[in-house]
């Protein structure tokens, strides 16, 4: 795990302690070459664009939800379906385009969040637990995939759980991009009470499997 670098600071004359406004453009840019770091996207998801995919009558609800909540900069909208129906691909284009935008976004699986703050543990991580839980909490856009892999432990449920209150509660102020293959009602029911809050959405997205689609178009 590569750790964050951390951010230069200066005296304002008044004994505050802030951060150079000089350096505010170069802090974020490291910011954003972190988060790529810790993403797991592979160079290919990286160029995935909502301009560059096909935007058919099944994934358009979904699409237009995510791109409204971001053009406001605020709101959660969870995506639900069998797997294949184009999840993943919204939400790595949301990311995308929020940090072509120049704001912090972060994309990783339930699993991959939980082991990011688990290695905060690590003897040798220099990043410690409180300074990953910030980032994951106050990023401008987390998209968190696979909502629905089994937390198996207390503590990754207690976790778990806090990241999604810690969203909602700022639902006003960023944005929460979540996916789940399970339906609402099969997520624990303090989750099921956050995500289908009246100012969240909930999609479900309906239609063939891509992925089957894609290789059958290419053995074709």
């Amino acid at each position: 795990m590569v750790d964050e670098p951390g951010f230069p600071v200066s005296e304002n004359g008044l004994g505050k302690i802030v951060r150079c406004s000089c350096k505010t453009s170069e802090d974020r840019e490291r910011r954003q070459r972190y988060l790529e770091r810790i993403d797991g996207l592979k160079p290919q998801e990286r160029r995935l664009r909502f301009d560059a995919i096909q935007i058919n009558e099944h994934i358009r609800p979904a699409a237009t939800a995510i791109l409204e909540a971001l053009q406001r900069g605020a709101g959660m909208v969870t995506l639900t379906g069998a797997p294949g129906r184009g999840k993943s691909t919204l939400l790595i284009c949301a990311v995308n385009h929020a940090r072509q935008e120049g704001r912090t976004a972060v994309y990783a699986t339930m699993t991959e969040i939980l082991d990011y703050l688990r290695n905060a543990y690590a003897p040798d991580s220099r990043l410690k637990f409180d300074a990953r839980w910030e980032l994951l909490t106050t990023a401008d856009v987390l998209a968190l995939d696979e909502l629905d892999e089994p937390a198996v432990t207390d503590w990754a449920r207690e976790k778990f759980f806090r990241l999604i209150d810690e969203r909602w509660r700022g639902i006003d102020q960023r944005v929460t991009l979540l996916a789940t293959n399970a339906r609402i009602s099969q997520l624990p029911e303090k989750v099921q009470s956050r995500l289908q809050d009246g100012r969240a959405e909930v999609i479900e997205m309906r239609g063939p499997d891509m992925r089957r689609l894609m290789q059958w178009e290419e053995a074709a």
